[in-house]
């Protein structure tokens, strides 16, 4: 028998497996538009150029004889390494990659629950598309990749295959050093046994054999899990670190990203459509879950509505399961109608319009790196020309700093010139938090809490209300305004310009 060239044989099979994370990839390929990245890469030059790990908060006066835990250490490095080496750029290629590797092990897994490549790539799909506003050069990025894995892993030791758990121990110390997420990695073990040990319960109850050994085996990895994580600069203490962390109540007042879903807004809905899909699906499903995938499913879930900064997690945990059930209720459908099942084929007459299709996404890709080129970081929400003018005319004293701008600002001036808060809450505590919402809304002790801090300089977003009443106060004089950002100095302080003259003839 003649064998065919190779460029027959693009089944529809290869194609449902390449097309859906080749799509989600043109769409990850975006210019770094990211505002806490900037600290991170800061940290990460810091540690390159002193080979040692930042114990205070560096690079603000109010933080800096303050502790920091940087739990984050190794993202930091890797990612001040990779923009050293290949600038915003190399940033952007490693964020498509993770996108990249999250999603086909996300496929993996739907397929193999589904047993079908068009339901996988469908859910595939949903999931990209539901968790897209939340890719972002953060750290959060590898524990989606992450999570994706020890979901598959866990679903195959569950199911009885070869699936090598053991490598998840060291995988937990790797984790624990590139972002607090690694926690996750305990409550999927929990999960897991706790779904196992309910089933080998049952099916004990019953009269049929328990294969306790799995559990143990489970039981071991987690406990090694455990022991490897404290393998970090921080030691035992990393291990508190999330829970210190998520415990405090004040995060969730002051930061968006840990409040609940605000349903209103778009994307949201989009979660929305996909979390009430998967409940409907379910709810007609023939199929019965298993304990653990509805322990898993309830938690993922609680999270997710809980912070929002976990409906990744939750779209990730839910799409296997998803494709899984919406398999079992088409062929219910089909079986009900009497609809035969289609012959199996490889589809390999098909593969001019296959490559055709699939030729689609190099010149999406190219499209999108073009506009990558040309803007390779959005500085829309940045203060790119206020930070260009403190450049040329840097101004001494204490700065107050708009919060979304503080990592931004860390990066371009500090250490000469240093924040007043950035995206590192842990070292900042409450009580600075507070003082700062006080200013930002303008409550009614902002004054007082100005005049506390004895700030010589404020930078300013130009709409914020705080820049509105500083404009007309008698203490503070603006000299720099731009069409995002407002300088303004206070009268007789350390920030007094040397120049009386506008900067770049804009109007005070």
């Amino acid at each position: 028998m003649k064998t065919r060239p190779f460029w027959t044989r693009l089944t529809t099979g290869h194609l449902l497996a390449l097309f859906p994370v080749g799509l989600l990839c043109v769409a990850a390929l975006a210019p770094v538009d990211e505002t806490d990245l900037w600290w991170h890469l800061k940290a990460g030059e810091w540690m390159l150029d002193h080979r040692a790990i930042p114990r205070t908060g560096l690079w603000s006066w109010v933080g800096e004889t303050r502790p920091w835990v940087t739990h984050e250490w190794l993202f930091e490095v890797g990612a001040a390494a990779l923009y050293r080496l290949a600038g915003a750029g190399g940033l952007i290629l490693a964020k498509v990659l993770l996108v990249a590797l999250t999603f086909a092990l996300v496929q993996r897994h739907a397929r193999l629950r589904s047993g079908s490549a068009a339901v996988a790539a469908v859910v595939t799909v949903a999931a990209g598309i539901a968790s897209w506003p939340f890719w972002s050069e953060r750290p959060q990025l590898i524990t989606y990749a992450l999570a994706a894995w020890f979901l598959l892993t866990l679903d195959r030791w569950q199911r009885g295959e070869r699936a090598h758990v053991w490598v998840l121990a060291p995988a937990v110390m790797v984790w624990g050093n590139l972002h607090g997420g690694y926690m996750l990695a305990f409550l999927l073990f929990a999960v897991y046994f706790l779904g196992e040990a309910g089933a080998q319960a049952w099916g004990r109850w019953r009269g049929e054999g328990a294969r306790w050994e799995k559990l143990r085996h489970l039981g071991v990895v987690g406990a090694a899990s455990a022991a490897l994580a404290v393998i970090n600069p921080h030691g035992p203490e990393i291990l508190a670190y999330p829970f210190r962390y998520v415990g405090s109540s004040w995060l969730t007042r002051f930061v968006s990203e840990w409040q609940s879903p605000n349903f209103r807004e778009v994307h949201f809905q989009i979660v929305a459509a996909f979390l009430l899909g998967t409940v409907a699906v379910l709810a007609a499903s023939p199929l019965r879950p298993r304990a653990s995938q509805v322990l898993l499913a309830l938690l993922l879930t609680f999270m997710g509505l809980h912070s929002l900064r976990n409906l990744p997690l939750m779209i990730l945990g839910l799409a296997p399961l998803l494709s899984e059930h919406l398999r079992a209720l088409a062929d219910h459908a089909a079986a009900a109608r009497a609809v035969p099942a289609p012959p199996a084929a490889d589809s390999g007459h098909l593969w001019p319009a296959n490559w055709a299709i699939l030729a689609m996404l190099p010149l999406l890709i190219a499209v999108q790196a073009q506009r990558c080129r040309r803007e390779s970081v959005r500085t829309t929400n940045l203060p790119a020309e206020a930070v260009r003018y403190l450049e040329e005319h840097p101004l001494p004293g204490r700065m107050l700093n708009h919060y979304d701008w503080g990592g931004y600002l860390i990066w371009k001036l500090a250490p000469r010139t240093q924040v007043f808060i950035d995206g590192r809450l842990d070292i900042y505590g409450p009580k600075v938090a507070d003082d700062y919402g006080k200013m930002h809304f303008i409550q009614p002790e902002w004054r007082r809490v100005l005049d506390r801090y004895r700030f010589d300089w404020v930078i300013w977003r130009r709409d914020g209300a705080l820049a509105q009443i500083l404009a007309v106060s008698p203490d503070w004089e603006r000299i720099y305004r731009d069409p995002r950002a407002v300088i303004f100095v206070r009268r007789g302080g350390q920030g007094v310009p040397a120049s009386d003259a506008a900067p770049d003839g804009r109007s005070r």
